[in-house]
């Protein structure tokens, strides 16, 4: 994504960005300027939806990430609270209800897998 970003920003100002540049500017702007937040936030979700159908990674996983801003996996369980841990079982089964999905909440170690 970064060399990505790289590659518009100097098609858009014919330059390499410089550290003081920003890696998500606004592409309609005539100068380098930052790109709204939350657009980027938007963008940044599709593209993790959109990477998760790629890799067949359960779409209530990715779903519950994008919810919630992180991952519970059997290798990262320990650096999260009780109450992330609850929190992350039931987006991932709220959305495994949304999308029809039966699976159960084993689904963690495929995306470890997916992850890896």
């Amino acid at each position: 994504m970064m060399e990505s970003q790289a590659r518009s920003f100097r098609d858009k100002f014919g330059r390499d960005p410089r550290p003081e540049d920003p890696i998500f500017f606004d592409p309609d702007a005539d100068e380098p300027r930052p790109r709204d937040l939350d657009a980027v936030t938007r963008e940044m979700t599709d593209g993790l939806r959109q990477a998760g159908r790629e890799t067949g990674v359960d779409p209530a996983l990715v779903e519950a990430w994008c919810e919630l801003g992180y991952v519970v996996t059997e290798d990262n369980r320990h650096l999260f609270s009780a109450g992330d841990i609850v929190a992350w079982e039931a987006a991932v089964r709220r959305h495994a209800d949304n999308v029809g999905d039966e699976g159960d909440l084993d689904g963690e170690n495929k995306i470890d897998e997916d992850l890896r």
